[in-house]
């Protein structure tokens, strides 16, 4: 008897289910199951009484082999073959999103995030966006195959809001292997004025002190911070000035 697998080949943090190439009579034999991080290595006892064993998930190559007893008077016992699953070890990033968080406004252009991989083929990516920091439960948002192979991906900033970014990337075999959630995106609809500066004209001679200018402002998410800009009209400069002469004579 030999040892059937499911799947000889699993990707890393999968599992398959094992079984025996001949059927046997529970009542006349017994079953005992090990398992293996070497084919020549110790075995450790992992199930008994069961012609079939599920692997549960697998990080590494493992092997296996089962003993099987028979409930005579005189037991005698039989070890298949050894059976290997392989596994396939998942990529390691040489590149991960960045976890700084950025804000940008409403409709601009968001800097790229960008994964990368030590070795081995990719046959696409796949990018989601996620309400908080978690890498599960995210939504698809764009999958870069081989015909626009990228691993690359700009947040949109059509709609204001907090998000947040991951990629699972998968290999040629359909392995794949998720990469951290990246910084908080924040997208914001920009400052609404409250209050703007007063558009009633003003006259000051010169060296008064002229009353302050004041102008409020709220936004969605981020800090605000303001510049003051300064213009004024060149036409009729000479006449405005010999005016203001004389209204500062008469003050």
């Amino acid at each position: 008897s030999t040892i059937l697998t499911s799947a000889s080949s699993v990707c890393a943090g999968s599992g398959t289910s094992l079984s025996l190439s001949e059927a046997y009579d529970k009542n006349l034999y017994s079953f005992t199951w090990y398992s293996s991080s070497s084919s020549n290595g110790t075995y450790t006892q992992i199930g008994i009484d069961s012609a079939g064993l599920a692997t549960g998930a697998l990080n590494g190559t493992t092997y296996y082999k089962c003993t099987i007893t028979c409930k005579s008077s005189t037991p005698n016992a039989f070890t298949t073959p050894i059976a290997a699953v392989q596994v396939t070890a998942p990529y390691v990033f040489s590149t991960q999103p960045s976890t700084t968080a950025v804000t940008y406004c409403l409709g601009t252009s968001a800097n790229p995030l960008t994964v990368g991989v030590g070795s081995g083929s990719v046959s696409k990516y796949e990018w989601y966006q996620n309400s908080n920091a978690s890498t599960s439960g995210g939504t698809l948002v764009a999958t870069n195959t081989t015909t626009a192979l990228s691993n690359s991906y700009s947040p949109s900033t059509a709609s204001n809001g907090v998000s947040y970014y991951y990629a699972i990337v998968y290999a040629a075999d359909g392995c794949s292997t998720k990469s951290n959630a990246s910084g908080a995106v924040t997208i914001s609809t920009g400052p609404v004025i409250g209050t703007q500066p007063s558009a009633t004209n003003v006259t000051y001679c010169t060296g008064m002190t002229a009353a302050a200018l004041t102008v409020s402002a709220s936004i969605s998410s981020g800090s605000l911070s303001y510049q003051w800009y300064g213009n004024r009209s060149e036409e009729h400069t000479s006449e405005l000035q010999s005016h203001l002469n004389l209204v500062c004579r008469l003050l």
